[in-house]
């Protein structure tokens, strides 16, 4: 089974209350004005502004909008409602983007038909005519960028490959799928990894590939929207030697009491250093130990059964250097 670990912010509203602290991130702190400072706590909204738009909330944009000579302004109506009245417009500078995140989103108008609009870089992309309102989850202009990827890495470790990246933003982000291949047109689903929804934080991820294949194997990241649109990223090239890498194993496994660890690979590896963490679901450091003399031949002993931990999965993180290596481990009764 593949290790996956997302370290991620918490939930989308906690994700968007904490980017208050982010002079460039309004949220609308009650129902008025779209250009009044009193909606946006205390601040008037400027081109170049994230602006959140969260459940219970109505703007109104009474008068028109115009952030055209401005940075990219980012609006995201997450349970909220933007209410266009009617003859008004919203002018917004290239790279901007209205995101509906949430079934309960919603952009309402009182009417003018093609007089009423929202326009990204000169294009109208959404406009009063085209129904009386509209709810989410949807994108205008619907060919914004779903996620911006900042990097993806894949890193050959001791007896695993670590997938790394990172986002600046994700839109309507269902899911990532690592995949892999051996020629670069066959890939393999070896991981899903799930996404923030909609955030405007930076979120960083990691995902192990435990069964590295030996030789040249290529990495890619599929991301997911939650109307199923696929974005492909770059393919990155991780090239391994299975008979030069180290492993540890440890037994019994399952186990009721003592637990011990021994170097499994060649004897080149003789005398394996490491630092040696238990941890328990939550993360949490139930036992450590530091080894300096492992061998094929010679065990340590991890768990000695005296530590009163409960029955469950653990999981064993062996760190030798730079290299991580990491091993499941069952308790029971």
């Amino acid at each position: 089974m593949k290790s996956i670990f997302t370290f991620t912010a918490l939930a989308l509203v906690c994700t968007i209350l904490s980017s208050t602290s982010n002079a460039a991130t309004r949220v609308s702190s009650t129902s008025g004005d779209f250009s009044s400072s009193s909606t946006w706590g205390g601040f008037t909204p400027a081109a170049g502004d994230s602006l959140v738009i969260p459940s219970g909330k109505t703007v109104t944009v009474s008068s028109s909008v115009d952030f055209r000579s401005g940075n990219a302004t980012k609006i995201n109506i997450v349970g909220g409602t933007l209410q266009m009245d009617n003859g008004k417009k919203m002018r917004l500078a290239a790279s901007s983007y209205v995101n509906l995140a949430t079934n309960a989103s919603q952009i309402t108008h009182g009417g003018g038909g093609n007089n009423t609009y929202i326009e990204v870089n000169g294009s109208i992309v959404w406009s009063a005519n085209i129904s009386s309102g509209v709810t989410g989850p949807v994108t205008y202009p619907t060919d914004a960028l779903p996620v911006k990827l900042t990097s993806f890495e894949a890193t050959h470790m001791t007896g695993f490959v670590s997938i790394t990246w990172t986002t600046a933003e994700e839109i309507n982000n269902d899911y990532f799928e690592v995949q892999r291949s051996t020629d670069m047109v066959n890939f393999t689903t070896i991981s899903h990894t799930k996404g923030q929804g909609t955030t405007m934080n930076v979120t960083n991820y990691v995902a192990l590939d435990e069964a590295p294949l030996a030789g040249t194997a290529y990495y890619r990241l599929v991301q997911v929207d939650f109307d199923g649109t696929t974005t492909l990223s770059k393919s990155v090239a991780v090239t391994t030697n299975k008979l030069n890498t180290p492993s540890v194993s440890i037994y019994p496994n399952p186990s009721t009491g003592a637990v011990y660890a021994a170097l499994s690979s060649e004897s080149a590896f003789e005398g394996f250093s490491a630092t040696v963490l238990v941890t328990d679901i939550t993360g949490r450091v139930v036992a450590q130990k530091s080894i300096s003399e492992l061998t094929s031949s010679v065990k340590v002993n991890l768990l000695d059964g005296t530590e009163n931990l409960r029955a469950g999965f653990y999981s064993v993180t062996i760190i030798n250097g730079t290299s991580t290596q990491t091993l499941k481990l069952q308790l029971l009764n």
